[in-house]
């Protein structure tokens, strides 16, 4: 009936007013974040291909990337993708982590 359904909504709307707020969840993609913060610092390596990382790279600027450097690559990977893609006209630029 009429009354019950009232009865229920108002009763939902009771128990929603006493539960707290539900949290927010957010997710960034942080890939370039790294680089991006070298990149204020250093705009030279804006048209180069630069990565952050020696042994491990981090990350890598979207230059690099064209070349297949990738994050969580090795090093001495991205330093032969960059001198054999751009034959030899180019090199990798490693940034300390």
């Amino acid at each position: 009936t009429t009354r019950e359904l009232e009865d229920t909504i108002q009763g939902y709307q009771r128990h929603q007013a006493s539960v707290s707020p539900r949290s927010t969840c957010c997710c960034v993609d942080m890939d370039m974040f790294y680089m991006a913060c070298e990149l204020l610092t250093r705009p030279e390596l804006r048209d180069r291909p630069a990565c952050v990382g020696r042994g491990m790279i981090l990350t890598s600027n979207y230059v690099a990337r064209r070349y297949g450097v990738r994050a969580a690559m090795p090093g001495f990977i991205g330093d032969k993708l960059v001198e054999e893609l751009s034959e030899g006209k180019e090199r990798l630029v490693h940034v300390r982590s």
